[in-house]
């Protein structure tokens, strides 16, 4: 109730000063644009009210100032203005909560999905054609794996280019394209993840069999150390054995790569 009615005061104030400087119908727009645009910058309640201040006093400044220098436009209307072109600076490139920043991650955590999907289908390829000791032999050609079949050229270009930018492909003297081994450590590993949570969606949490592929795959790239480590723990404390063979569902999503030999991946 105190936090109320010191808003509530505060408010009052700002809006009949406001009403000499920017008058009655502007007075709205100068009370809300500021706090609006603030609230792209934190997600703090303290440093929004800082914000929205500073926000305030330089539109109010840049406003009275840009009005002086053109007499013909009334100050009121350039001060709401200038607090409306710096909402909309905050709204695309505030650093936590702007358009362009939110877009930004939420493309790179679709590039991240897509990455461990394609690494864990080369691996889960090379596991169905018994041939795992010898992955370094294989080039890999990223319109053979079922994931990317049907993408176009634009898209397989960019996958590629993109993790051998990362390091989990590499190019040899031949010019092909290969699983680097680094990129085959980190394929073990998002394999290794993947089972474990399907083991326990299977074991702890009763999901079917024929959804917990599924399941899976939506959690399993979030899933940090510290949880794998948990999960095996688990696991173990039931003296199950940790997941190491293909699961069964595996085959048929694998299937358009394990019914070939891994040299049928020819190189673009």
């Amino acid at each position: 109730s105190r936090i109320d009615f010191l808003m509530m005061s505060i408010v009052v104030l700002v809006t009949v000063i406001g009403l000499q400087a920017v008058g009655l119908l502007l007075i709205v727009a100068f009370l809300v644009v500021p706090p609006a645009g603030a609230r792209f910058w934190t997600e703090s309640l303290t440093r929004m009210v800082w914000v929205s201040a500073f926000i305030g006093g330089l539109s109010g400044y840049v406003g009275s100032a840009l009005s002086a220098l053109l007499p013909r436009f009334p100050a009121g209307a350039v001060i709401v203005l200038v607090a409306g072109i710096i909402f909309f600076v905050s709204f695309f490139f505030a650093p936590k909560r702007g358009l362009v920043s939110l877009s930004l991650r939420q493309f790179l955590l679709r590039i991240r999905i897509a990455e461990d999907h394609l690494l864990r289908d080369l691996y889960e390829s090379l596991e169905s054609s018994g041939d795992l000791e010898h992955w370094e032999k294989y080039p890999i050609a990223i319109g053979s794996v079922p994931l990317y079949q049907g993408a176009g050229t634009l898209k397989k270009w960019f996958v590629c280019w993109w993790l051998l930018r990362r390091g989990f492909l590499c190019k040899k003297s031949d010019r092909r394209t290969y699983l680097s081994k680094f990129g085959f450590q980190e394929a073990e590993k998002k394999v290794r993840n993947h089972r474990l949570w399907e083991e326990y969606l299977v074991t702890y949490a009763d999901m079917p069999v024929s959804h917990v592929d599924y399941s899976a795959d939506l959690v399993e790239h979030m899933l940090s150390q510290d949880i794998v480590l948990q999960l095996e723990e688990k696991i173990k404390a039931e003296k199950r054995s940790l997941p190491k063979s293909i699961h069964p569902i595996k085959a048929q999503r694998t299937r358009g790569l394990s019914n070939q030999d891994p040299s049928a991946w020819r190189s673009t």
